[in-house]
């Protein structure tokens, strides 16, 4: 039996554009999706140099990645909770979003790496290079970046408060509206004499709010 094809009618052409069109769009999507390489993410494990490999959206939970070398990687949106960084090369490094919660990143070499989002809760950053380092909207809740290098990170409107900066190295940093109340800054190296007065009337400012407030309670 001969199949006879009808063209089709003008009513129903502009339907069968948009389906095919969301076909065409869901196929792109789903090949172009948030995912890393396999093929990447092997090498990586089994120890071998993973330069500007992709590992978005990886899950890296606790991985041993002491001395790694993974400049210029794609690590945005992995998941390092707790993960072992020390010393690794992510220069250049893309770790947009990325989960850093309690990892250790003690002497890494970051700098220029693109930290927009991440979160650095709790983690370790004792001695890490972050020269250059973009950290916007980044949350730095109870960081440690004792000995850090931080020349022309941008720390805008960060906040630091509690956060432990012994000995870092700030020249040239961006720390307009950053909040370092309370932030241990003994030995740092490039705050500038506006900010540390700034810090200082600061710190005069809640102790006498707490002696007030105290005061008023006595009363």
């Amino acid at each position: 039996m001969r199949t006879t094809w009808k063209p089709l009618s003008n009513e129903t052409k502009p339907l069968t554009f948009l389906l095919i069109t969301l076909i065409l769009s869901l196929t792109y999507l789903t090949s172009n999706s948030f995912g890393f390489s396999e093929s990447d993410l092997q090498k990586l494990k089994s120890g071998e140099k993973c330069i500007k490999c992709d590992l978005s959206g990886a899950d890296l939970t606790g991985a041993k990645l002491s001395w790694a070398d993974l400049s210029g990687a794609d690590l945005s949106g992995a998941f390092l909770y707790r993960a072992d960084l020390g010393q690794a090369n992510l220069k250049e490094a893309n770790l947009k979003e990325a989960n850093l919660t309690g990892v250790n990143l003690t002497w890494a070499k970051l700098n220029g790496a693109d930290l927009t989002g991440a979160v650095l809760y709790d983690a370790y950053l004792t001695g890490a290079d972050l020269t250059g380092v973009k950290l916007n909207r980044a949350d730095l809740t109870g960081v440690n970046l004792t000995w850090a290098k931080l020349n022309g990170a941008d720390l805008s409107g960060q906040d630091l408060s509690g956060a432990d900066l012994s000995g870092a190295v700030l020249y040239d940093a961006y720390l307009t509206g950053a909040n370092l109340t309370g932030a241990k800054l003994t030995g740092v190296a490039g705050l500038s004499e506006e900010k540390r007065n700034q810090l200082a009337e600061e710190k005069r400012e809640e102790e006498t709010g707490l002696w007030r407030y105290l005061g008023q309670l006595l009363w």
